[in-house]
């Protein structure tokens, strides 16, 4: 039986987040949900790294399509965001909530807000830009273990665990 998709956010996916990566201070993150159920109420929740929450109703723009936009403008640091999903039911209001998941952009729900794993965007001062030589290098590692260890017999001391096995 295949499950049907009632909510969907992905933060890899510039449809549901602009911009992609982190933000300069001041900017403004665009944040889009979609739905398969009708007649719900989505909030936007966003906490400053140890911080209050703050809530933003995201608004309806088509249906099945939630769209809030919120500007970054108290100061760097980290943030972390999730959904809150209100359903009105025959048994009253349900609320749920979506967060990241263990994969990364799609996220998964979540029924107590205490377990939801919120997503991070780091929110930064100035732009620093790295010196033209910099941006225009070619860095090579190198890894010496990886190809001489000393052992007369070529043996390997601690051989790691193949996983592919």
């Amino acid at each position: 039986m295949k499950r049907e998709i009632m909510y969907y956010f992905n933060s890899w996916d510039s449809h549901y987040k602009q911009p992609f990566g982190a933000i300069k201070t001041g900017d403004v993150m665009k944040i889009n949900f979609s739905s398969t159920i009708q007649n719900i109420k989505v909030k936007f929740i966003i906490r400053r790294d140890f911080g209050q929450r703050h809530e933003f109703d995201m608004q309806l723009i088509e249906e099945g399509l939630y769209s809030s936009s919120v500007q970054f403008d108290v100061g760097h640091g980290l943030y972390f965001y999730y959904f809150e999903v209100t359903e009105n039911t025959e048994w009253g209001a349900v609320r749920q909530y979506y967060g990241k998941s263990d994969t990364g952009g799609e996220g998964v729900l979540y029924l107590s807000e205490h377990d939801v794993r919120p997503y991070q965007v780091t929110v930064y001062d100035k732009d620093d830009q790295a010196p033209e030589w910099y941006r225009e290098a070619v860095f090579y590692q190198i890894f010496p273990d990886r190809f001489y260890n000393g052992n007369e017999d070529d043996k390997i001391n601690a051989p790691k665990p193949n996983s592919f096995l």
